[in-house]
Parts: structure tokens; sequence; C-alpha cells
């Protein structure tokens, strides 16, 4: 599935606002603490080796599963990625987004 050239802008637009309202002018960024000023759980969860992550949406409060067995690199993409699900999804009241192998599954 393609993704749009608008589709793309809005992320930008989006991803742009949260640094500038979170002063986020320092690297790396403390994804965990972003996750959580958001608003959303974010717990080391035993998912295997081929699974990365996992985002629960529940009436738009978000928990993010990542696996602690991956490392440390990969487990903050992992975390970034679901919270990006989180910040474009989280009008759904109950979904499930599953990161298994850089392949999302909904």
């Amino acid at each position: 599935m393609a993704i749009s050239i608008s589709r793309i802008k809005k992320i930008e637009e989006l991803a742009s606002k949260i640094i500038y309202d979170f002063e986020l002018d320092k690297l790396p960024i403390n994804i965990k603490k972003l996750a959580n000023k958001l608003g959303v759980d974010v717990l080391e969860y035993d998912l295997g080796e081929e699974m990365s992550g996992v985002l629960v949406l529940d009436n738009d409060r978000g928990t993010i599963g990542y696996n602690p067995k991956h490392v440390e690199q990969r487990q903050r993409f992992t975390i970034a990625h679901e919270l990006g699900h989180y910040i474009l999804h989280r009008q759904n009241n109950r979904d499930v987004f599953v990161d298994k192998d850089f392949i999302i599954v909904y």
C-alpha cells in the first residue's frame, strides 16, 4: 500500500510539532520518556524472537510492548515506530498493531 505525498507531509508536520512542543533539541531523544509524556505506557514484554513490538489502543490510551531481547537500537526504533502508530491512530477506540519482522499487521 503506497502512502500519498499529502499523508507524508501531514506525518512530517506532526513530528515537527512534537519536536517543537517537547523541546527535543538534544540527541538521543529519550523515547520512553516522550511516550510517557504523550500518555503511552511502555513495557518490556517477552514477544519471542521474531516479534519486535506491539501497540494496544484502548479508548485513547496506549500501551507499547517491546522486545527486551533485541539490541537497544532496535528497541528504541520499535518504541518510536509504535508511538507513531499511536499518534496517527489513537482515535480508534480499540486496536492492536504488531511489528513482526518489519511488517506491520493490522
